[in-house]
């Protein structure tokens, strides 16, 4: 008897799942790759090619011919685009690292005829740092290193330079030198250190002061101050024309005009400096300047939101953010301690830690609730809210439960602002209400 042969099953079709694209090595690409992957022009990728090697990709910045050349745009191509192998880290012996009391980590390491300052992230990666001449006690500018990929530490030590208490920014020289001191270092080359410590503090320092807010009577003249995180540069009417420029406002496509027009007056200043103080600038204002401008549009755009290219709305994805952004009580007790509860779309519990809130007392706040895709660029969405307020050590019928739906629609940019009001009715003292805020921000992505 013949075998009756099975049926195939029809095979399930495998979507191959794309790689990430890898970083480039700028060590290592020609200059066809450079202009076909970061769509640079040829001129440019020449003369990437022609000074390699490089340690890092911020190098690019140190070379004149290069930054007289590229764009803002080329060169955060460049830098966000490459391949970041770290510097090698000098040997412990040849390297001596400070804790200063406001809490900003700098040191120094001998190389040949240099010496070489940094300060550094608490756990000892170098953030920026700038060679030292040992026998002229003269900075070499051109060596100046600045780890731009990493942004976070660069603004969180920013606001340590800012801190009031500070005294290695506003007396920046002599407490340094005289903290060197103290280590037996030779005066003269104390004197150096210090002296550059103090140039990297003021740039640090300048991310903060660079986009300070703007006056809240936006009727009256701007004032302007100059760059105050950099006193000793040539750039002055640079910032304050950024200033009057954030304070004139307009949209999101004025405020990039601002901060490209800021970035080529200081690079065209001409010196080998400014062009690599021209991008710590403009990575400054293009990162933190967003809350700071005049925005002469109903719902201005917020960080991290992008343009929508051309083409149908229909062709992005939605993503929702939500925000819880205040606390208000409003009863009779004074001084109860409170724990929240809150989920927002049956996502995950965020369990908001204890706080002390007075009778009609307000508490500004800023927890990341939702971050999520949902749907298509342009839909309506509904968000469900459910929130839980127990009061700490207190009786069993001492909280609330509030349930909410918020209807939005998925605008680029667009936030919503909404708020869940939970009332506790049996309280020893009378009743109260919780109120909370929400802030809801819906982006149009890539899907």
């Amino acid at each position: 008897m013949a075998k009756v042969r099975k049926p195939e099953t029809p095979r399930k079709k495998v979507q191959k799942i794309s790689k990430p694209k890898k970083l480039l090595d700028l060590n290592k690409e020609s200059v066809d790759n450079l202009v076909k992957n970061l769509r640079i022009n040829q001129q440019l990728a020449n003369l990437i090619v022609k000074n390699k090697p490089y340690k890092q990709p911020e190098d690019i910045l140190n070379i004149k011919q290069i930054v007289d050349i590229a764009n803002a745009d080329d060169l955060e191509k460049l830098l966000t685009k490459s391949r970041h192998t770290g510097i090698k880290a000098p040997s412990s012996k040849k390297k001596q690292v400070f804790e200063h009391l406001s809490g900003v980590t700098y040191g120094f390491s001998k190389e040949k005829e240099m010496i070489r300052v940094f300060i550094s992230h608490p756990t000892g990666r170098e953030l920026i740092s700038v060679n030292l001449r040992e026998k002229t006690n003269e900075i070499d500018y051109s060596s100046l290193f600045l780890l731009s990929y990493d942004l976070s530490s660069l603004y969180s030590l920013s606001q340590k330079q800012a801190a009031k208490d500070n005294i290695l920014f506003h007396d920046a020289g002599s407490a340094t030198a005289a903290l060197l001191w103290k280590h037996k270092l030779d005066s003269k080359l104390s004197s150096g250190i210090a002296n550059s410590v103090s140039k990297l503090s003021q740039l640090l320092l300048n991310l903060q002061e660079c986009t300070s807010p703007l006056r809240s009577d936006q009727s009256e003249e701007c004032e302007v101050n100059g760059c105050t995180g950099v006193p000793d540069f040539d750039i002055e009417e640079c910032c304050n024309e950024h200033d009057r420029c954030y304070w004139r406002g307009g949209t999101e496509e004025d405020r990039k005009n601002c901060d490209l027009q800021f970035y080529n007056c200081i690079k065209n200043k001409g010196g080998i400096f400014h062009g690599i103080l021209a991008w710590i600038y403009y990575v400054g204002v293009r990162v933190l300047g967003k809350s700071h401008f005049n925005y002469h549009i109903e719902a201005k755009p917020q960080e991290g939101t992008v343009d929508i290219p051309g083409g149908e709305e229909s062709s992005l994805c939605c993503e929702v953010e939500v925000r819880l952004t205040a606390v208000t009580y409003q009863g009779d007790n004074v001084g109860n301690d409170w724990k929240y509860k809150i989920k927002v779309d049956g996502g995950v519990q965020k369990n908001i830690s204890e706080h002390i809130l007075d009778h009609n007392n307000f508490e500004s706040r800023n927890d990341l609730l939702l971050k999520k895709k949902y749907g298509k660029c342009g839909d309506k969405l509904v968000l469900s809210f459910w929130v839980n307020a127990i009061e700490v050590d207190a009786g069993p019928n001492d909280s609330g439960v509030k349930r909410a739906k918020v209807e939005v629609k998925c605008v680029d940019g667009r936030q919503t602002s909404t708020s869940v009001t939970v009332n506790v009715s049996e309280w020893l003292e009378g009743t109260a209400n919780l109120i909370f805020d929400f802030t809801i921000t819906t982006k149009c992505v890539k899907c």
